[in-house]
Formats: C-alpha cells, sequence, structure tokens
C-alpha cells in the first residue's frame, strides 16, 4: 500500500497580504486622488454615455410596449 495516498487533503491557506482578496476593494491606505477617478470617467465618456443612453432606450421601449393593466 502506498502511504502518499493516505494523507489529508492540506487546509486552505490565508490570502496573502497582497492579493487583490485581501486588500479588498476600496482598501484604506489607497493613494488615489479624486483627480485620479475623475481622469478615469473622462477618459471613458463614450463608453460610459453609450451605455447610459442604451438603457434610457431599453427603457423606453418597455414602457411604451407594455400593455397597461388597470384594476
Amino acid at each position: 500500500m502506498d502511504p502518499s495516498q493516505n494523507k489529508p487533503a492540506a487546509a486552505p491557506r490565508p490570502p496573502a497580504a497582497n492579493s487583490v482578496a485581501a486588500r479588498g476593494l476600496f482598501p484604506a491606505d489607497s493613494n488615489t486622488h479624486v483627480l485620479d477617478r475623475l481622469n478615469a470617467l473622462y477618459k471613458y465618456r463614450f463608453v460610459a454615455a453609450t451605455v447610459f443612453l442604451l438603457v434610457i432606450l431599453a427603457v423606453v421601449l418597455r414602457v411604451y410596449t407594455t400593455t397597461p393593466m388597470y384594476r
């Protein structure tokens, strides 16, 4: 019988200090300035405007094509 087949499963390791899961979504020690975030919005302004207009168009189409239900 091979002893290597009877080893228990390894315990899960905690995330490393520099991993994305350990840092979280909004780290407290972030050096990102507000203007950096505004620059990102400005950089992708056409994508953001396109997505916004597509969502508004979808909502308008849904409202005008839905049969009203009166009670």
